[in-house]
């Protein structure tokens, strides 16, 4: 992780975001989406996708940062002088918190199996009802996919939303999951509770080495998370 830092060091915020394109274009799919991401866009250009699009087995990314497998990341962070590497660990620790281990996505049955921290599963068919638009507080913009359990007592989340900040069908290299079991509108602080799920094959190196090159904090996407007294930044949603 060395030639990280010294690229994170050494390259201006603008000329970061292009070298860890240009690094992902040359590693595995995981990483074959990060020129796909978007923040903003025009709504028409919005396209319905899939549950395929999100085929595979995934795994949450917050025991990662849990057990201090990120905080190589959250030091490169802290090096934009926004916040300490602690302030950021503490900031995505929240952002990340799940108590889903990991998701099993099957786009041909439209099927999706929960494993939960404590040892239990869940799993429910699922029916794509549309894409919302959100607007977020930093001026940009989310499309979030939605899907909604077909079986209501199966103990799986009822409403759900993946966001992975592509717009179009494709195939989807990490997402974010919000869900909710009384309705979409009443998912719980969609700007700052967003977990996080990333292939379930990655072990620890390669899921911050994914982690990194997908952070969005150094490009337009923003929501306000908590920063030092004397500053009035804002982070964006990663």
């Amino acid at each position: 992780m060395k030639k990280y830092t010294k690229i994170f060091v050494s390259l201006t915020l603008a000329a970061f975001s292009m070298a860890f394109v240009a690094m992902a274009e040359s590693t595995e799919s995981v990483d074959a989406t990060v020129s796909m991401e978007v923040n903003t866009f025009e709504d028409e250009e919005v396209q319905d996708r899939a549950l395929s699009d999100w085929d595979g087995r995934w795994q949450s990314a917050y025991p990662f940062a849990l057990d201090g497998s990120l905080d190589e990341a959250f030091d490169l962070l802290a090096t934009s002088g926004k916040m300490t590497a602690k302030e950021y660990k503490e900031y995505f620790e929240n952002a990340l918190e799940t108590d889903i281990a990991f998701i099993s996505i099957d786009g041909e049955n439209n099927t999706i199996e929960y494993e939960y921290m404590d040892g239990h599963t869940s799993k429910s068919e699922y029916q794509y009802v549309g894409c919302y638009i959100q607007e977020w507080s930093g001026g940009t913009k989310a499309a979030l996919y939605r899907f909604e359990a077909l079986d209501k007592d199966a103990g799986a989340p009822i409403y759900i939303e993946l966001n992975d900040h592509i717009i179009k069908p494709a195939k989807s290299g990490y997402f974010h999951f919000r869900s909710s079991d009384t309705g979409f509108d009443d998912i719980e602080d969609p700007e700052n509770r967003w977990a996080k799920f990333y292939p379930a094959d990655l072990n620890a190196e390669e899921l911050q080495e994914a982690f990194i090159l997908h952070d969005h904090t150094l490009d337009s996407s923003a929501v306000t998370v908590p920063v030092p007294a004397d500053e009035t930044e804002t982070e964006p949603i990663t």
